[in-house]
């Protein structure tokens, strides 16, 4: 999961998107969205395979003239080279070989090939602008097929997603799509981008997540309370005023419960067992299979080998421990288990760094005289990237989602607006 390569330059033609972007694209499409599950007669092909592979080829063919390393985007490599050392390092120790080794050789360079050729979008504004709609675009799939086929209970897809996984990879593009709906130029842009945010605020509800649910708040407090567009005056600050955060809350609320008793009375009841944890299966300590006992176990695991059990091996872990090969059901407490202290230390670097250095971009264009319409983009994005880490995140703290697909997207996206906005900086100051 290293990035090297050419400098990035910043032409006053910005090469179209070719081979690498449209094989890119598509390997989002099918490998987030599902697509090829929710076509009849397209699941047995390995068209995520196949996508990928078309990608390869044209980093392979462009490799000359595609982007450097950018020096903002280094720590965040460096964090990810690192995490990628420790995974090969500690497959040779790890307690379930066979799955370390099934890990190393399968899941692992297709995260490296994503992580590198997310992060090569940053040649061009229209090649990480394109990125980020093809996640909208997938989340969109994705959102628009559970609720066709909703009749009550909770929301799902006829994909490997279950309701849990769904909600996690919403959550994670609703800020996306949000970020479409802010920067829309036209009416009916700002309609279809609306249109494409509410159909994936209501999914994440009908998945009836709880984990979901409170990525989803997470995201949507740090949208509301923390400014998203730039001042409309050179050298302002993006605060927002009391009265302003007053108004956001005042109509949070409303808007809140508005929609809540929208909800149907069976995700009503499950949101609801949030303010009653006392009765919740997760924290009963007679129930093995509940999350409070998993995380138990694994942190008595990580007491006993603080330098990790090999990747993929927390069900093994788990077993031996006294539990059933569950799930860790945690990304963090995953790393921490697998990868020992280290290796936690790491993936949090990661969710940290992108944070902070998104937070620099924005403070780079913050110091420009004027902003072009696609400066103005990159801002909101850099924003609408943060809210997104931080409902990943949220969300995955109860989920198994160390290495999905859709988190180290996000990295690599990070990454790619990171460095594409130091380059615009750095060659036209203004």
């Amino acid at each position: 999961m290293a990035v090297e390569s050419e400098a990035i330059t910043s032409d006053s033609s910005p090469p179209k998107p070719a081979l690498l972007e449209y094989g890119f694209w598509c390997f989002i499409a099918i490998a987030v969205g599902r697509l090829g599950e929710l076509i009849p007669g397209l699941a047995s092909i390995p068209l995520a395979k196949i996508a990928i592979g078309v990608a390869l080829i044209g980093l392979i063919a462009n490799w000359k003239r595609l982007p450097r390393l950018a020096p903002a985007a280094r720590p965040i490599a460096s964090t990810a080279r690192w995490l990628l050392i420790l995974v090969v390092a500690l497959t040779p120790f790890s307690i379930w070989p066979g799955a370390s080794l099934q890990f190393l050789l399968q899941e692992l360079p297709t995260l490296s090939a994503i992580t590198v050729i997310g992060y090569m979008m940053c040649r061009s504004w229209r090649s990480l602008r394109g990125t980020l709609l093809a996640l909208v675009f997938s989340g969109v799939i994705l959102a628009r097929a559970a609720l066709s086929g909703y009749s009550g209970g909770r929301a799902a897809t006829d994909t490997m997603y279950d309701t849990n996984d769904l909600a996690y990879i919403l959550v994670t593009i609703l800020p996306i799509s949000i970020g479409f709906l802010l920067t829309a130029k036209s009416k009916f842009k700002r309609l279809l981008y609306g249109g494409a945010s509410l159909v994936l605020m209501i999914a994440i509800l009908l998945t009836q997540s709880r984990g979901g649910l409170f990525g989803l708040l997470a995201a949507s407090a740090l949208m509301l309370f923390g400014s998203i567009r730039p001042p409309s005056k050179a050298g302002a600050g993006v605060r927002v005023s009391r009265k302003g955060k007053l108004a956001y809350l005042v109509a949070a609320v409303c808007g809140g419960m508005l929609i809540w008793f929208q909800l149907p009375y069976e995700a009503r009841t499950r949101f609801s067992t949030v303010l009653d944890l006392g009765n919740d299966y997760n924290l009963d300590p007679t129930n093995d299979k509940s999350r409070g006992q998993i995380w138990s176990r694994g942190l008595q695991a990580t007491l006993s080998r603080p330098i990790g059990y090999g990747p993929n091996s927390f069900g093994m872990v788990d077993y031996r421990f006294g539990g059933r090969m569950m799930a860790p059901h945690n990304s963090f407490i995953q790393d921490l288990v697998e990868l020992g202290v280290l290796g936690l230390f790491l993936f949090l670097r990661m969710y940290w760094l992108c944070w902070r250095t998104l937070k620099r971009a924005r403070s780079l264009f913050l110091q420009r005289s004027a902003l072009t319409d696609a400066e103005r983009e990159q801002f909101v994005f850099a924003r609408t990237l943060q809210c997104a880490l931080v409902g990943n995140a949220v969300a995955g703290f109860f989920l198994s989602m160390a290495w999905a697909t859709i988190l180290w997207l996000l990295f690599a996206t990070c990454m790619a607006l990171i460095a594409y906005s130091e380059s615009v900086f750095v060659e036209s100051p203004r």
